[in-house]
């Protein structure tokens, strides 16, 4: 993902920026397809019971009034299945890349630079958006 970041943060208007990454939708798609296959995997090698295990812990702790107790022990389980570690990793992997190209999109809409907050999206997914959103504030936005 790398070079995909980089493009974005520093190629953002080039003509193979736009078409392959910002305008297409055939990096989004294939990462939504590993994940499709990935959940499959992921269910068939028990990721249902383990999601039930989270799910009865919650409910326990709902229903005593005491949230603060929850049982983390069946989320650590869960994440301990490399299928539900991998399927984690692509929905994050996903939704910072999502968040990446919203904020170039909108950086060349607008003029707004972005290339620090498309790379806050890589390292640390919402804090690009908040950091491209302090950026608008304090650049100003002179297009909408």
């Amino acid at each position: 993902m790398v070079p995909v970041y980089a493009m974005m943060a520093f190629f953002t208007d080039s003509k193979f920026t736009r078409s392959a990454l910002l305008n297409s939708s055939v990096l989004y798609g294939t990462l939504a397809a590993l994940y499709a296959i990935t959940l499959v995997a992921a269910w068939q090698a028990g990721l249902g019971s383990a999601v039930g295990a989270v799910a009865a812990a919650v409910r326990s702790a709902a229903e005593s009034g005491a949230l603060g107790s929850l049982d983390l022990t069946p989320v650590s389980s869960l994440f301990g299945q490399p299928l539900a570690t991998l399927l984690t990793w692509l929905h994050l992997l996903t939704l910072d890349v999502v968040m990446a190209r919203e904020v170039a999109l909108d950086g060349l809409r607008t003029g707004v630079a972005t290339s620090h907050s498309v790379l806050l999206c890589f390292f640390f997914g919402p804090t690009g958006l908040l950091s491209h959103a302090l950026t608008r504030l304090l650049q100003g936005s002179g297009r909408s």
